[in-house]
């Protein structure tokens, strides 16, 4: 899996990102746009072409609001619209992707494009994509068991942890881990 994900602080979010996300999506990589949504599972709406139902979805939650999206992506997550009740000082969105169609170099452009794009219209401070393995791949659901990796979250409750440390491989062999 390739977790891509992207951190704004919460004050500078454009009240209408929800929106923009759909139209970058829609313009980069329409498999990223949310299929299902809410805020907790089973899922409580689908996606309509418009996407108001998405935006409309994000400005009324009081958590994260997380999707299904079409493969190569698999699933995302978008914390609540700015608020009174999401009054964090860092917000952020996340995006899960399977990695194998990214060796595909269209694919792995496009998504390279969303990511860049979403960066830009969130004006990130941080946003990085990250492989973790041993996922399992059902063909329509991905679990974890006690060998898969999990990517690292460099924002938790107590606030922002730093950048991610990373270990890579001898020279030549393109491996990183997180350590």
């Amino acid at each position: 899996m390739v977790s891509l994900k992207w951190y704004c602080l919460t004050r500078s979010l454009d009240h209408d990102f929800a929106r923009s996300y759909l139209a970058l999506c829609r313009r980069s990589l329409p498999e990223a746009l949310p299929r299902r949504f809410g805020e907790f599972e089973p899922f409580q709406h689908k996606y309509s072409e418009s996407g108001e139902g998405f935006v409309a979805a994000w400005h009324a939650a009081t958590s994260t609001v997380s999707f299904s999206a079409a493969a190569p992506c698999i699933s995302g997550a978008m914390h609540a619209g700015p608020s009174d009740t999401h009054p964090g000082l860092i917000w952020s969105l996340d995006l899960e992707v399977l990695r194998d169609p990214l060796q595909d170099r269209q694919w792995r452009g496009t998504a390279r494009r969303l990511f860049i794009d979403v960066a830009e219209r969130l004006g990130a401070f941080f946003a990085s994509a990250e492989v973790t393995r041993w996922h399992i791949w059902s063909g329509g659901a991905v679990w974890t068991d006690a060998q898969t990796e999990w990517p690292i979250w460099p924002y938790a409750a107590q606030g922002w942890m730093g950048l991610p440390p990373t270990r890579c491989g001898g020279a030549g062999t393109g491996a990183c881990t997180a350590t």
